[in-house]
């Protein structure tokens, strides 16, 4: 189920980093190159959560 409301999620990170080389670094490209689609589905993860828990 998560990975199916993740794929309706559109979240990014703006975050970019210019070494002293002058390369820029994107890090939701490097996110996405070790695991595509992992910052909406930790999002939809983690608001489900409080739901598993057992009171």
């Amino acid at each position: 189920m998560g990975g199916v409301a993740a794929s309706y999620v559109n979240l990014g990170t703006g975050l970019e980093f210019v070494t002293k080389d002058g390369v820029d670094i994107n890090v939701q490209m490097m996110l996405d190159g070790i695991f595509p689609k992992l910052l909406p589905l930790v999002v939809v993860l983690a608001h489900g959560l409080p739901w598993l828990r057992k009171d």
